[in-house]
């Protein structure tokens, strides 16, 4: 009967731990082919493409004139983007990307059990671990950005299995977890070149880690051979990911260093009320966190802080450290990227993505700051866990809400620090800025238009949704990004010329329009 019970105890976390992940899996494969097409996706597939054929051994030549006529496509590593084109390489548009689509949340699944993982590790509980996902889920940016973003979000889930992989070193410190740290910074650098940030960080925590062990001179030197090894296995790897080194692998790779950290946007972007262009202020990515994020993982984040720090202040350096390196190992996943784009003055733009690695690691602060309060509601009331669940309840409800009253528009969530209402909020930071309710507006047109061939104007970056329609209701279009046409598909701002002041539709969030249809007046 005892070892019953005990079995029986085993069997609910794998039980509630598989349960969560198949509702996960299984609400994605739901709505996957709910969302829009991204600015992004289309030149993504593109590189895809280019690069796969160069990778597969077609002509370096023809593979270089092509990157010459279509400017920085190949500058990008290309590695997820080539994995997306050889899982879906052809057939109609509609299913293209739907079907990419689907392969991005899956990818998203994956890494948010890695991160439970993470969080087990760090917490030693599997319920705290749990939540953990649970609240990256309920993160209705990331969750949205997670069916249609081909880069930042592939990049996020590749940096969460770098972490775990940098846990796994520093824990056994031996030449297999050396090569598996090795390979996951590799698939992550040869997604976005940020990921070489997990370099130094690894090795300063390593290199601590050996210090307060009071190790010997051959531990150092066994230390920098693994360090050595997975920097060796990382290098060869980018190499093999990216034609684009292929014929001058430290020349090129340091030309597409130098265009990520100094890259130019030159569009309009509103930042706190003011166009800031190419001029980012250091606070751009502080601010994106706080007023993009569920406000309850912000107060979360600042307790977690706070008690971090507090814990610092009071504990003796060896024995604290030991006993917190991995939370203070996420911190520096979480902090060190930014404090580097602020030293860099790197350009960010849109809502913040090419940050939105740092969020989970980030998260995981606002989750010790959780367990802190359950922890101290243990200890001061006999009903603690009725009291926890109705926090948690609480602090989820707007985010959930959001995400159920504005499915497809999870990206533009913002909390009540970035304004008292929407209407507000859109005239202080950029709203959809990828267009992705272009394809609310497209199914409008064409469920109100019977017209049998419909003009339409739009930029290009916020109308590829149209590549998502049917075939039948795609050959009714004709989309171009300049006049004549019947509609004007277009973002609040620039405002719509005067010859077109006709409101036909807004697609709303709250009362804030994040993308309008106007009808040209007649004649």
């Amino acid at each position: 009967m005892h070892n019953f019970i005990l079995k029986r105890k085993n069997l609910i976390p794998i039980i509630t731990v598989t349960l969560f992940f198949v509702i996960l899996v299984s609400v994605g494969l739901l709505i996957f082919r709910d969302y829009g097409i991204s600015s992004d996706e289309v030149s993504a597939y593109l590189r895809g493409q280019l690069n796969y054929v160069a990778f597969k051994g077609g002509s370096l030549q023809d593979f270089s004139s092509a990157c010459a006529k279509l400017k920085n496509i190949c500058y990008y590593p290309p590695l997820y983007s080539m994995l997306a084109y050889r899982l879906v390489p052809a057939g109609d548009s509609q299913t293209i990307y739907q079907r990419l689509h689907l392969v991005d949340f899956l990818a998203f699944a994956g890494a948010v059990f890695v991160f439970f993982l993470i969080g087990k590790k760090i917490f030693k509980n599997w319920m705290i671990a749990l939540l953990g996902c649970l609240f990256l889920v309920i993160s209705p940016r990331i969750f949205g950005h997670a069916f249609y973003n081909p880069k930042d979000l592939p990049f996020m889930d590749a940096y969460i299995v770098s972490i775990y992989t940098m846990l796994l070193f520093l824990e056994k410190k031996n030449l297999l977890t050396a090569l598996l740290h090795g390979v996951a910074i590799a698939v992550a650098c040869g997604i976005r070149t940020p990921g070489v940030v997990i370099f130094p960080i690894t090795f300063v925590f390593y290199g601590f880690d050996l210090f307060l062990a009071k190790k010997g001179w051959k531990d150092y030197l066994k230390g920098l051979g693994l360090f050595i090894s997975s920097i060796l296995v990382a290098a060869g790897l980018v190499y093999w990911f990216t034609p684009y080194l292929y014929d001058d692998p430290i020349t090129k790779y340091i030309q597409v260093f130098n265009l990520m950290k100094n890259y130019t946007w030159d569009d309009h972007q509103t930042y706190l009320g003011v166009d800031i262009r190419n001029k980012i202020p250091w606070h751009y990515s502080l601010v994106w966190f706080s007023v993009s994020s569920p406000p309850f993982y912000v107060g979360l984040f600042g307790l977690g802080s706070v008690v971090l720090i507090m814990r610092s202040l009071r504990s003796r350096l060896a024995e604290h450290f030991q006993a917190l390196r991995d939370m203070y190992l996420v911190a520096a996943c979480g902090i060190v990227p930014i404090i580097t784009v602020i030293i860099f003055k790197s350009v960010i733009y849109s809502d913040n993505r090419q940050m939105y690695f740092c969020y989970p690691p980030l998260l995981l602060i606002s989750i010790y700051g959780l367990r802190f309060l359950i922890e101290k509601l243990r200890e001061i009331n006999l009903h603690w866990q009725v009291w926890a669940s109705v926090i948690i309840i609480l602090g989820l409800v707007y985010p959930v809400y959001f995400m159920v009253q504005y499915h497809t528009h999870e990206n533009v969530f913002f909390n009540f620090f970035a304004g008292p209402r929407m209407s507000v909020v859109a005239t202080r930071f950029s709203m959809d800025r990828w267009g992705l309710a272009s394809k609310d507006a497209l199914e409008y047109i064409l469920k109100t238009d019977t017209s049998h061939v419909i003009h339409i104007q739009a930029q290009n970056g916020i109308i590829h949704s149209y590549l998502l329609l049917p075939k039948a209701e795609r050959d009714r279009l004709i989309v171009s990004n300049k006049g004549p046409a019947k509609y004007l598909i277009t973002l609040p701002i620039p405002a719509p010329t005067k010859s077109r002041e006709t409101i036909y539709y807004n697609v709303n969030v709250f009362d804030a329009p994040i993308m309008s249809v106007y009808l040209e007046k007649s004649k």
